[in-house]
């Protein structure tokens, strides 16, 4: 009941950032009798406002064919007269007004009926105005019935849900994609079902088959969490004792293409110190996640350039950490391959090193560690340092018998 009234607030939330919009299409419809034409005329003028989606044809057909049978005068030949259908077709329809009636002369013929037909469209306005790329975050399959970190055993649909959840909070948190609700999956099957029969709102009716679609798709398989594979003792001491590893592998497909944009595995393991809480498995991972993904897509980039100490960059949320280490990189090539003849763009070399010194929400501040300031340019992509590759620290003079050289008794 709690988590109803929650998805209810969160609906009513952003009501303000809706409105129905009554749309006028002049169609024709065909069919072989007037019933038929007329409400084929009613399906095209609700496909081309609210598009050939999922279900449409169906559902309205279904509707539509209750509506001739329950409403006597709309099956009347009859011209200029506006009929008001929203209640009894549950909002597909407004009202509509035939124009002209063309009736068969022979048995070959069919009947034609031009009608001017008022669809109600629900416009998001915040969708209007939003131009990112919208990502759905899907349930990862699970390769064992139960995971097991520490003393603790978690079933897989635990596991499968809380990796999501973090998942969602990291993506939103970078806000680069548009998030899509699917979380809410069983309240959502509700309300469609709500929608679909006869205790339906105005306002609500409206909104049946306009969920937004998904531009990208995260999909995974969570192979392993559980005490490492490979074994790690000495004289008989397990020193896997206190860790945990986990692995999976996920990748982000473009829905229309079906096309694999970006794929990649993740194998690490945790110490199961005094301080270790399982939430920092799925924290880690789903961190690790969402940073990678997103470079894929929307790579970090620098914005603006203050001084050396301060260099601001497009993205922030806890993807990015104070005192980590970030490269930049010089402008991109785009080059021919030989064999497959297609041309492939081939990131710069590191012109820079950055230290990130300050995280807000949708932003992240730099400072120059070493490079040639002149080269940075706004725009420029930034990548996070690999291990090893970060500034040297200044060597310490070496002390007698610390180096290769003969030891000097002078």
């Amino acid at each position: 009941m709690k988590r109803l009234l929650v998805f209810w607030c969160c609906m009513l939330s952003v009501a303000v950032y809706a409105q129905i919009v009554d749309i006028t299409k002049t169609v024709t419809g065909v069919g072989e009798t007037y019933q038929d034409a007329l409400n084929a005329a009613l399906l095209t003028a609700v496909q081309q406002v609210r598009g050939a989606e999922v279900g449409t044809q169906r559902q309205l057909q279904s509707t539509v064919n209750y509506l001739f049978n329950y409403r006597s005068d709309i099956v009347v030949e009859e011209i200029r007269v506006k009929k008001d259908i929203y209640n009894d077709s549950k909002g597909w329809v407004k009202s509509f007004e035939v124009l002209s009636i063309i009736k068969p002369e022979n048995k070959d013929d069919v009947w034609q009926v031009n009608a001017k037909v008022t669809v109600p469209h629900f416009k998001s306005i915040l969708a209007a105005d939003d131009t990112r790329h919208t990502l759905a975050i899907m349930p990862f399959i699970s390769m064992q019935a139960r995971y097991y970190i520490g003393e603790e055993q978690l079933a897989s649909h635990r596991v499968r849900q809380t990796l999501r959840d973090q998942l969602v909070t990291r993506f939103t948190q970078n806000g680069r994609f548009a998030m899509l609700n699917r979380t809410q999956g069983e309240l959502l099957d509700q309300e469609f079902s709500l929608l679909a029969s006869d205790a339906v709102s105005k306002e609500d009716a409206s909104r049946l088959g306009n969920v937004a679609g998904a531009d990208f798709m995260l999909l995974g398989v969570i192979d392993y969490i559980g005490k490492p594979k490979k074994s790690r003792s000495y004289y008989g001491a397990d020193f896997n004792a206190n860790r945990v590893e986990a692995v999976l592998s996920y990748q982000i497909v473009e829905v229309a293409s079906q096309r694999i944009l970006w794929a990649d595995s993740i194998d690490t393991h945790f110490i199961l110190d005094h301080d270790f809480e399982t939430r920092q498995v799925f924290e880690r991972l789903a961190n690790q996640v969402a940073n990678e993904a997103t470079q894929a897509v929307y790579p970090l980039r620098v914005m603006d350039i203050v001084n050396q100490g301060q260099i601001f960059l497009s993205q922030g949320g806890k993807a990015i950490q104070v005192g980590d280490s970030y490269e930049v990189k010089a402008a991109a090539k785009t080059m021919q391959d030989p064999d497959t003849g297609k041309l492939r763009v081939i990131e710069g070399m590191a012109i820079a090193q950055l230290e990130i010194i300050d995280v807000g929400n949708n932003y992240s501040i730099a400072k120059l560690i070493s490079g040639d300031m002149g080269q940075i340019r706004a725009n420029s992509i930034v990548r996070k340092a690999k291990a090893g590759q970060t500034q040297a620290v200044e060597a310490k003079p070496l002390t007698p018998g610390s180096s290769e050289k003969p030891l000097s008794w002078d």
